[in-house]
């Protein structure tokens, strides 16, 4: 009888802490989606007054609120703003537990320059998307690719990117197998990392102190399939840039002690389609757009320039979709 009391007791603490581990990783509330603004200690905080700036000027920006339905039925939420008939369209996706305004602002007026069309997604359990967890990029990935046959679909015959930031440019990334739309015509990630299992194990001793980073992930990835209904291994960026043909754009900051540089390396060692890859020395997480703006500018304009050629197909604004 001892012994089965143990088992309940042993199984009642796997549990409890799994669930743990799941509210601190993947599960999102109020304030994922309420009002985007620039917390105290986050990455971009470094460089406040360049970052509200851009941010500030986004958020006046007038834009269309525009809805797609996920695969297994969330809703999902973006903001479009169209510049001109017929222009690039470059998808936009931010990171973990952040918006579009706080990790986009920068990217979103490099393209604006440019003269592309942009869309702003939240991601999953975000801003005005539904759901109350995220996944890491194991069901966004298939999320970027609803929003990329969505746009194709809106302005036929123009050319498309796709753009994430850190958990957003793992999106992009392991979106690059998902069946995406001929449109598809360019990726730029940002400081992606390899897979949900790699990362999650890399932020395990800050989880869990003192704890076996093999035990602190088991019982992590118990609690994502326990309480999140997914699996963190069923995604991998190294796997799906295996058979990627869609020309790739890696950046990250050398200086990245959340996000390692090594793993856009292994990211980059990985992809079989065109791919360039460009580090910034001295620059944490995130914040490559803001250590050396102008270098950033050129490698990400000139990127987009050689593969985002003008269309000449029909195009039109797009419409409200409820």
């Amino acid at each position: 009888m001892w012994v089965f009391g143990l088992v309940v007791v042993v199984l009642a603490v796997l549990t409890a802490v799994s669930h743990r581990l799941y509210l601190m990783g993947f599960a999102t509330g109020e304030k994922e989606h309420a009002e985007p603004g620039i917390p105290d200690g986050c990455s971009q905080a470094t460089y406040l007054d360049q970052v509200q700036e851009k941010f500030d000027r986004l958020k006046a920006l007038p834009c269309q609120q525009v809805s797609i339905t996920a695969q297994d039925g969330t809703p999902l939420a973006g903001r479009y703003y169209h510049q001109k008939d017929g222009a690039p369209m470059v998808l936009f996706f931010h990171g973990w537990r952040s918006s579009a305004f706080r990790d986009g602002c920068a990217a979103f007026w490099l393209c604006r320059e440019a003269g592309y069309n942009v869309l702003m997604a939240d991601q999953r359990g975000h801003g005005k998307s539904g759901g109350k967890c995220l996944t890491m990029g194991v069901r966004e990935r298939d999320d970027c690719a609803a929003w990329a046959h969505w746009a194709a679909g809106q302005q036929p015959g123009v050319p498309l990117a796709l753009m994430g930031v850190s958990m957003g440019a793992a999106t992009v990334l392991m979106a690059s197998d998902r069946n995406l739309p001929d449109a598809v015509k360019a990726i730029v990630a940002d400081c992606g990392y390899t897979s949900p299992r790699e990362i999650l194990r890399k932020c395990m001793p800050e989880m869990l102190p003192g704890v076996p980073v093999w035990l602190g992930y088991t019982v992590g990835w118990l609690g994502a399939v326990l309480f999140g209904h997914f699996n963190p291994n069923a995604a991998d960026a190294r796997r799906a840039l295996a058979a990627c043909r869609v020309p790739v754009l890696f950046l990250h900051g050398e200086a990245d002690d959340f996000v390692p540089c090594q793993m856009t390396l292994d990211n980059y060692a990985a992809c079989t389609a065109p791919k360039r890859l460009v580090t910034f020395p001295g620059a944490s997480h995130a914040i490559c757009c803001y250590a050396d703006p102008e270098r950033y500018r050129r490698e990400v304009t000139q990127f987009l320039a050689e593969y985002l050629a003008a269309s000449d197909g029909a195009s039109r604004s797009v419409a409200h979709d409820s």
